[in-house]
């Protein structure tokens, strides 16, 4: 007795048999979700890779911002900044903070942080 080829008959977890073109639309229901399941692994792999293999690039963030006087006229030249962030919204140590001297031109600013 010959075996079938595993293309043309299979059992599945119901134990129906499945025969011909309907057992190959389902190898290839398989074979794509297989494929998207890989693509996907494979996607999340490389970031965790980049993520890891750049740690500072992963860490820094671009502020951008608007510094005037008391009198509200915009501020030009270089000043002195402290960037800090906080558990809470006053008092308390910060998590984590960072001093800049930064150019200003006509108010505006742009700083990396990190």
């Amino acid at each position: 007795m010959t075996r079938p080829s595993p293309v043309f008959s299979k059992r599945y977890t119901d134990g129906a048999p499945r025969t011909g073109a309907a057992n190959h639309l389902l190898d290839a229901g398989t074979t794509m979700k297989r494929a998207t399941t890989t693509t996907r692994l494979a996607l999340v792999l490389t970031a965790l890779a980049l993520l890891f293999t750049s740690p500072a690039a992963a860490f820094e963030l671009t502020y951008e911002g608007y510094l005037s006087d008391l009198n509200d006229a915009p501020l030009d030249g270089a000043v002195s900044t402290r960037f800090a962030l906080f558990t809470q919204a006053t008092g308390g140590e910060p998590l984590w903070e960072e001093g800049h001297s930064v150019d200003v031109s006509a108010g505006n600013f742009t700083v990396r942080l990190g």
